[in-house]
């Protein structure tokens, strides 16, 4: 315990040397100086024999507690310390000295104590910390407890009578009392109102003794009113208030000013507390306080306590008048006053309270502010026609000698815009431009070219052409063109009167430069611009000025960087454009226009899919496919139209969710763009065109092939399958065959024998193979020729074989084959002829066609005919002998052909013969 007290002596001393009191380190001596006295009161407290015994050096540690509160206060003196910091030097000396003089009853001492425990703990209450203070008051509380004992104690040893010792004991009480008041405002901070409550009691008591403090306490209990009444706690606020009002009023000389300020602070607790049930009271206390001193805040108080506790008529007249008449009334209460009457809708009153006040403040610079309220108060309560006589009384005096001030003119310029706006939005146009027309007679000829006339007359003009009166609109305007030629709303203006007068050259240049306007224009006038071309648009379809309307149209989507207010322009530019090509049944140059629309649709519909509030995006994607689907049907005369169209419509596709119908819809699409695209290569032959074409195309069958791998992991719901046969894979192989065969890719083969595998293969698949093989470019004719084959073996081992189409398939085989002009290929044509024969022998048994058996008759015999003149008479033989059995299987045009075929073969016979029969020339 001892080194606890040598070490708060040492810090002291150090805090005494300092002088920099703002250094960190002089702060932390200070704060764990506190902390060891702390220690030291809460030890001896605690009543332990050893803190007791200690006495050793009490004398030495008083000694450094009053150095330092002697420090404390010089440093205050010139300002060094802040306030919680002061508050520090004083506690930590006051603690110092009351330990240093535990169970002392030396009356100079506790006297002493008491003094520096009351400036403590009023520097604490000062810094807002009363916890600090309530300990500090606390200690002080009981020297002062334990001081009044032994006074009063000696004065009944001595019998009392002694002036001095009754003086001594005054002073005790009067520091109880005041401690009693400190103690009762750390309450208050603590918000302990009751504990509070009981302090100020007993210190009430006391008053009987000390009358002249009674001021004191009623400002404390005024203070404690104030302060509760700003946290909203009005009841507990009327109690003090209540209080300083009964203080104030025992004693004499209390200035009626200070009596006022209580009572109207303590009717306005009771209005706000309860304003049904303390009304009476409210007004009781207001009209008190106007008794004590009549002010202008507490007529209005007044006023507002009558206005809400719903009185009318003679009493709230009479305090009008009262505010009227009083000698501080200033133009901002009379403005304040007609608020209020505003609020409660004490529009009887506000009628003649402003004439009052123009005339008590006519020479005032700010008289029109009256001027406006009282304008105001007459529309609000629905006298219009009041309102409108008004002001023309005021505009009549403000052009004959009387003007308005710059501010007045600007308030009322408001009030006539926002009452002419809220006529034109109700369809009141006339209404309107009365109003309009008010705010005009208030121009000054400065400002005749200003923008905001040319608002003005754009409004007016406005209401002239919904009243259809077109001339007087196109006079305003002319007048708002002058101010502001180039404003964009000035040309819509105009733009709309041309269009009603169906004047179709100034709606275009109206319309050209709102979008030059809208171009070039800033960018925080853009957005209107864009919103004026979208009302030009529209305006220009009612009015059917279809290319005006496209113009606006095209401006918004080429520039508008609102995605929805594009995709709006798009379909409205679509229908425009579709319209125009109905009119030319649909010719590719009506249709080129409305792709690249549709192409826009897409990249604004990619973009707003991205964002997280990109709602209707689908059905925007449906309605655009839908359009470019019905579109690229009406192409078959177009392959480069319909490819693009149908590209589109699979692009639109991805954006819709992945259900079965999508997905059919996407297969056929891209079925149809390498359709197209095999459309484009035929119809452009040449290298470069064609190659691309059929490369893309090649491209579309990839995206097909993953389209379907994608479509066999789909959950199908709801969806009925469609009946038939899927020939969506027959057709992809097809057409992939024609683009590699054409682009003399190897892969062709490879999708032959694909086809080989496909699920009952139809002859007509590989007739078609062949086909294209043939095509230039790619003249494959060893391909076509095994595909005919496979045709052919195909329709022959059908149940019932088409010959008629089995014989076109030999037909084309054996053509493709004696064209090569090689004699293997002959004997190559010469088992196609056998295999033939033994067809129409075997298999078809008079089903095959006549004509195709003449034309093999007729093909043989040409052939044996050539070997023939080639002097080649065994191959000769063979072939005229082939084409001689032919003739058997004809039935009615065997006349035709067997008496000549036989005389000449028995002629072709005979010079074989002969031939055969002459002695070779050859040496």
């Amino acid at each position: 315990m001892s080194n606890t007290a040598d070490e708060i002596i040492q810090i002291v001393d150090a805090i005494l040397k300092k002088e920099n009191t703002d250094e960190g380190v002089w702060l932390q001596w200070l704060d764990e100086t506190l902390r060891l006295i702390s220690n030291l009161h809460s030890d001896y407290l605690g009543g332990t024999e050893k803190t007791k015994c200690i006495t050793v050096g009490t004398y030495l540690l008083e000694t450094k507690g009053v150095s330092l509160w002697n420090h404390a206060v010089g440093l205050k003196t010139k300002g060094c310390l802040s306030t919680v910091t002061s508050a520090k030097l004083r506690h930590l000396s006051f603690m110092i000295v009351a330990f240093a003089n535990q169970g002392v009853k030396d009356e100079e001492t506790l006297k002493k104590q008491i003094v520096m425990g009351m400036k403590t703990g009023r520097a604490w209450i000062d810094a807002c910390q009363p916890e600090q203070a309530e300990i500090v008051l606390n200690i002080s509380n009981q020297c002062a407890q334990k001081l009044h004992s032994i006074v009063i104690e000696r004065k009944n040893e001595t019998g009392g009578g002694n002036e001095v010792m009754e003086k001594q004991r005054m002073e005790i009480e009067k520091d109880m009392f005041k401690l009693l008041c400190y103690r009762a405002e750390v309450e208050m901070l603590q918000c302990r109102n009751e504990a509070a409550v009981n302090l100020v009691q007993m210190a009430k008591q006391m008053l009987t003794r000390f009358p002249q403090e009674s001021r004191f306490l009623s400002m404390l209990c005024y203070n404690f009113g104030v302060d509760l009444y700003q946290k909203n706690m009005h009841d507990d606020a009327i109690h003090w208030l209540r209080e300083s009002f009964d203080l104030s009023k025992e004693r004499k000389g209390v200035m009626p000013r200070n009596q006022a300020r209580t009572l109207r602070l303590l009717a306005n607790a009771y209005i706000e507390s309860n304003p049904s049930e303390y009304f009476e009271k409210a007004l009781n206390a207001v009209s008190l306080a106007n008794t004590e001193h009549c002010h202008s805040a507490g007529l209005y108080l007044k006023l507002r306590i009558l206005l809400i506790g719903g009185e009318k008529g003679a009493p709230v007249s009479a305090v009008l008048d009262d505010i009227i008449k009083h000698s501080d009334c200033t133009l901002e209460l009379g403005l304040s006053v007609l608020q209020l009457l505003k609020k409660y809708k004490r529009f009887d009153h506000s009628m003649d309270f402003p004439s009052k006040l123009r005339k008590r403040f006519e020479q005032c610079p700010d008289v029109g502010q009256l001027f406006i309220a009282q304008l105001q108060a007459l529309l609000e309560s629905d006298q219009c026609q009041q309102a409108k006589l008004f002001s023309e009384e005021c505009i009549t005096a403000h052009n004959t000698g009387r003007p308005l001030d710059i501010n007045t003119r600007k308030q009322f310029h408001l009030v006539f815009w926002e009452k002419g706006g809220a006529a034109f939005e109700s369809k009141e146009y006339g209404e309107a431009l009365t109003w309009y027309n008010y705010s005009l007679s208030l121009f000054s000829p400065s400002e005749m070219m200003s923008i905001n006339m040319a608002k003005l007359q754009r409004n007016r003009a406005s209401c002239f052409v919904n009243q259809g009166l077109l001339p007087q609109a196109k006079e305003a305007i002319q007048q708002a063109e002058k101010c502001s030629p180039d404003e964009t709303h000035t040309q819509f203006i105009i733009y709309k009167i041309a269009l009603a007068e169906d004047n179709h050259d100034t709606a275009s240049c109206s319309l050209q430069k709102m979008v030059a306007a809208g171009r070039d224009g800033p960018n925080v006038s853009q957005s209107q611009t864009f919103g004026l071309i979208c009302l030009a648009a529209q305006m220009a379809l009612e009015h059917n000025h279809c290319d005006t309307a496209c113009v606006a149209l095209d401006f918004l989507i080429t520039h508008s960087a609102d995605h929805q207010q594009t995709l709006t322009a798009l379909r409205c530019l679509v229908r425009l454009r579709l319209g125009q090509a109905d009119k030319k049944n649909y010719c590719s140059e009506s249709l080129q226009p409305i792709i690249p629309l549709i192409r826009t649709a897409y990249n604004k519909l990619l973009i707003l899919g991205k964002q997280p509030s990109g709602e209707g995006t689908l059905e925007e994607a449906m309605w655009f496919m839908k359009i470019a689907w019905n579109l690229a049907l009406k192409c078959e005369d177009d392959p480069f139209s319909l490819k693009d169209l149908f590209s589109l419509c699979l692009k639109l596709l991805s954006l819709l969710p992945s259900d079965k119908v999508h997905l059919c819809r996407q297969k056929t699409c891209t079925l149809m763009a390498v359709a197209g695209c095999l459309q484009m290569a035929r119809a452009h032959p040449d290298g470069d065109n064609m190659r691309d074409a059929l490369e893309e195309a090649l491209c579309y069958t990839e995206e097909l092939q993953s389209l379907q791998r994608d479509q066999k992991h789909v959950t199908w719901t709801q969806i009925e399958d469609t009946k038939g046969l899927d020939t969506t894979d027959m057709l992809l192989l097809l057409y992939e065959f024609e683009a590699r065969v054409k682009l003399q890719d190897s892969g062709a083969e490879a999708l032959l024998e694909k086809a080989l595998t496909l699920p009952q293969p139809e002859p007509k698949t590989f007739e078609a193979f062949a086909a294209l093989a043939v095509e230039p470019p790619a003249c494959n004719r060893g391909l076509s020729i095994r595909a005919l084959k496979v045709a052919i073996r195909t329709h022959l081992q059908m149940d019932r074989p088409d010959f008629q189409r089995c014989s076109k398939a030999i037909h084309s085989l054996i053509q493709l084959s004696m064209s090569a002009g090689q004699p293997c290929s002959k004997q190559e044509t010469y088992n196609y002829f056998k295999e033939t024969i033994d067809v129409i022998e075997k298999k078809a048994k008079g089903h095959y066609p006549e004509l195709e058996i003449v034309w093999l008759m007729t093909r043989a015999w040409n052939c044996g005919i050539q070997f023939y003149s080639s002097t080649e008479y065994d191959q000769a033989e063979r072939w005229c002998s082939m084409s001689m059995g032919l003739l058997k299987y004809l039935t009615t045009m065997r006349p035709n052909y067997e008496d000549q075929m036989n005389s000449v073969y028995g002629e072709i016979l005979d010079r074989i013969e002969q031939a055969r029969g002459q002695p070779s020339m050859e040496e």
